[in-house]
């Protein structure tokens, strides 16, 4: 992970407060103890992300597995992308239900699709943690962060539902074991629902 300086480092740790420290602030390092991981209260509607019924913006990544992916090609889907790291406790805990998620074939005949773009990491590290903890699901690598930094990327983990017609229908940012996966579940089968255009 590249190194991050003093004042973004200071603002990282002011937004992590705000958040009640929910999620990893990006450029930290791992948090130990339940801070880390516990929820933010929810924000009211004035604190919405900025992308939140915007155009996701479009990407081309490599992936872990050497395939290639863009997101303008899974146009009329509905697409969850979740910014992590390996080095991130919230994001490990996030992961197993991202997995379900991925693996559920009812939900990909819906036209659902899940892509786990880790950030700032290089590719072996990345692929190690991976095939060790057995996980499936699409993993797109964001080596030098500038995809993050389009989706204006603050916290790990970060997850995003875009709907069928590419816009950006909710942003989750940290993970709560208690609330989070059934916040994720309900998006996606509210993105699910609407027609493609």
């Amino acid at each position: 992970m590249t190194s991050v300086n003093r004042s973004r480092r200071a603002r990282l740790w002011a937004y992590a407060l705000s958040l009640g420290l929910a999620a990893v602030p990006v450029g930290l390092p791992l948090l130990t103890g339940g801070a880390a991981c516990n929820a933010a209260d929810e924000k009211g509607k004035e604190d919405r992300h900025p992308l939140e019924g915007k155009p996701a913006p479009d990407f081309t990544l490599e992936t872990v597995d050497g395939g290639k992916v863009k997101l303008s090609d899974f146009k009329n889907k509905v697409v969850v992308i979740d910014f992590w790291a390996t080095w991130c406790g919230p994001c490990r805990l996030a992961f197993p239900h991202l997995q379900e998620v991925a693996n559920n074939k009812a939900l990909a005949d819906k036209g659902l699709k899940v892509l786990a773009i880790d950030v700032e990491e290089e590719k072996p590290g990345v692929e190690a943690f991976v095939k060790q903890a057995k996980y499936t699901m699409t993993v797109p690598l964001d080596t030098d962060a500038k995809v993050f930094g389009a989706y204006q990327g603050t916290v790990f983990p970060t997850t995003l539902v875009v709907g069928r017609d590419g816009k950006v229908r909710n942003v989750f940012l940290g993970f709560n074991p208690d609330k989070s996966p059934k916040e994720l579940d309900e998006a996606i089968e509210k993105a699910l629902k609407e027609k493609a255009k």
